[in-house]
């Protein structure tokens, strides 16, 4: 069971809990404050609800996924490598046209746009109009996108994931960088990321640059990041999904959003049974699924991150290949027969 309400009130209402938030608002924060608190108590009093009607026999594990804080500024890769040369745009007249909206009309009508939602509610019209479906994306079509990127001149992009860059290496079809130079190239690249500032504020927004085998390992080498940004407190990379104005940094859609690359505690709860009667254990977000596993007598797969925490829980549990689509067929088709007979 999922509870989602906490992270949707938290997006909109991270100013109001936030008294250094620029966007701050006394007024607003004494009508709306307490309303995260309470929303938390609802769900309080129905896991208290649940917990009633347990036996002895049943566990109840909750927990939180990610993080969440305040967001003063968000920051643009894309347009900060097209400023620092590393990322290059075609010459097809289309592209140029939208080359001269991000650098002269754009910027200039970004904030009523954002207020607006205007291309989403262009998005929405458009599919009105066209019987059905979702539309064309009109931020891909009118703003520069990854269609618009020369790739034979490109060396580093990101895609649509905070921090995530890639090097656009000779091993892809139209790569930049041959091997001999990956190193240098990635490693410069570091240097300068680590090195960018806040225009105005004169502070440093990323507070490291992982390499992407660091972070991924080995298993993933052909489709991991070559680097991966965490930016400081405050601030969060966009979803660069297209590059609307030339600013590098913009104030944030929400206020509030998934920081948990800064904080990075979160909560877990156990009741039940074969719970320990254990306070303060630390348990690492990777170890809930195998654990969760072990409870319902569900083979642990070799592959999976985490622990079976037999300390917080009173489990056996043996590693196991599994396949989970086999297995998900083979209890699909069980309950058809089932329904069937």
């Amino acid at each position: 069971m999922v509870f989602s309400g906490p992270d949707n009130v938290l997006h909109v209402l991270g100013h109001v809990l936030d008294e250094t938030h620029p966007k701050h608002d006394p007024q607003v924060a004494a009508r709306y404050e307490d309303k995260p608190l309470q929303l938390l108590e609802l769900y309080d009093d129905f896991l208290g609800w649940v917990m009633d009607r347990m036996s002895d026999d049943d566990s109840m594990l909750v927990l939180s996924d990610h993080g969440h804080g305040p967001v003063y500024q968000t920051i643009n890769l894309n347009s900060w490598l097209y400023d620092a040369g590393y990322l290059e745009l075609q010459s097809r007249p289309w592209t140029r046209l939208k080359q001269f909206g991000y650098n002269h009309v754009y910027d200039a009508v970004e904030t009523v746009m954002s207020e607006l939602n205007l291309f989403s509610k262009l998005k929405m019209g458009v599919a009105r109009t066209s019987g059905g479906g979702s539309g064309p994306d009109l931020a891909e079509l009118l703003t520069i996108s990854r269609k618009d990127i020369d790739w034979s001149e490109t060396a580093a992009f990101t895609v649509a994931s905070g921090g995530q860059i890639y090097l656009n290496t000779d091993d892809h079809r139209e790569g930049a960088i041959p091997e001999r130079k990956y190193d240098a190239v990635r490693e410069r690249l570091r240097e300068e990321l680590l090195a960018i500032e806040h225009p105005e504020r004169g502070e440093s927004v990323i507070d490291s640059v992982l390499y992407g085998e660091d972070v991924y390992g080995d298993e993933y080498e052909d489709t991991r990041p070559d680097l991966v940004c965490m930016p400081a407190p405050g601030y969060q990379i966009q979803y660069p999904q297209t590059m609307k104005t030339k600013r590098v940094f913009a104030d944030p859609p929400k206020t509030g959003s998934h920081t948990s690359m800064n904080e990075m505690h979160g909560i877990f709860y156990a009741w039940g049974g074969p719970v320990e009667n254990e306070t303060g254990v630390t348990v690492d977000l990777t170890d809930f699924a195998p654990t969760a596993c072990s409870l319902l007598d569900v083979p642990v797969p070799a592959e999976m991150d985490g622990d079976v925490r037999d300390d917080v829980v009173d489990v056996s549990a043996e590693r196991d290949s599994y396949d989970g689509k086999v297995e998900a067929k083979r209890a699909v088709r069980e309950v058809v027969g089932e329904l069937q007979e």
